[in-house]
Formats: C-alpha cells, structure tokens, sequence
C-alpha cells in the first residue's frame, strides 16, 4: 500500500501494524493490509468449504434414496424369483408324476409282454431324472425364500403369496411422463449434487 510519499510499508520504523496519520487522513500500516486480505481469502475459502459440504450432503441425501430405491427394487425381484422357484417345482411335480406313471405302464407292457426290458428301463431314468429336477426346484425354492428372508431383514422364512402370480396389468404412462420421472430421479440427483 503505497503511502503518499511514494513508499511501501509503514511511514516511519517500528510502526508496523499500528494507525497512521498522514495528511490528516487515518490509514493502516502494510502489515494490517496483508491482514484483512488474510482474512478476506479466510472467509472465501470458509465459504467454498460451506458449498462443498452442503453439495456432498446433497450428494449424500441421493444416494441414501438410491438405496432405499436399490433395495426395494432387490426385494421385489427376490419375491418374484420366489413365485418364478415355486412355479418350477410345481412343473417338475407333475413332470414327476408323469414320469412315475410312465413306469408303471411300461413294467405293466413289460410284464404282458408287450415291451421290452429296455422301455421300462428309460422309463426308470426318466423318474430318476424327475425326482432331481424336482430336489432341484424344491432347493431353489427354499435358496429364494431364504434370500426374500435376508433381504427383508426376518429371522423367520418370508414367501410370495402364490395368489401373485397372476398377470396384474400394464402400466399406463406416457413417454414424457416416462422421461420427467427419470430426469427426477435419485441417481440423476445425486450425481447433480456431486457435480456442483
């Protein structure tokens, strides 16, 4: 801060920080200068700090929606995979009953004389193989309710109702409507809050 002499600093040694009169006019020593700046780049840096927390907690309330969104979403297709497992095992029990029926009409040809030992036989494989896909589906069922359990947080077995298989409709909603939720939504959010 030059002073009317033309000088830098303070007009007179050892007065470093203090007032100075000069011409009858009130002016501050160089040192109280680099001061105030000080102060002043103080406050802009507190106020860039301000707006980045208040920009990751805005980053941190949409991903903390992301993952209530997440998980509703694991749920749901963990229950459908549950009523999708209970629908295989109900497949592979009639596939099993098939199969056994098969047997006994074979043993029966075999016994009349009407087939040879080798229909009842395959017959014989096939049931064998029905029994595994139906231990098969049977554990996938038990494997995705287990998992629906988890996710749901309940210490005791949680199930699809088997009444949801049926088809429950389409939704109706335009494209707009379509493209305005998903400009809305949690993760578009979030990395907007991570962006500023």
């Amino acid at each position: 801060f030059p002073f009317p002499d033309g000088r830098m600093g303070p007009s007179k040694p050892g007065t470093a920080g203090r007032i100075i009169e000069i011409g009858g006019a009130t002016t501050h020593s160089y040192e109280d200068l680099l001061r105030i700046y000080a102060d002043i780049r103080g406050l802009k840096r507190r106020f860039f700090n301000l707006r980045a927390a208040q920009s990751n907690l805005d980053a941190a309330e949409a991903a903390e929606i992301t993952q209530q969104y997440t998980v509703a979403l694991n749920v749901k297709q963990q229950y459908f995979a549950v009523l999708a497992a209970r629908e295989s095992e109900s497949a592979a029990v009639k596939q099993f009953e098939q199969a056994e029926q098969q047997l006994r009409a074979a043993s029966a040809r075999v016994a009349a004389g009407a087939a040879t030992r080798s229909d009842s036989l395959r017959s014989a494989i096939a049931v064998g193989n029905a029994r595994l896909a139906l231990l098969t589906a049977q554990n996938s069922l038990r494997t995705a309710d287990a998992s629906l359990s988890r996710l749901v947080g309940s210490s005791e077995i949680v199930t699809a109702v088997t009444s949801d298989t049926l088809d429950t409709g389409a939704i109706s909603m335009s494209e707009a409507e379509l493209l305005r939720l998903a400009e809305a939504g949690p993760v578009v959010q979030q990395s907007q809050a991570v962006a500023s």
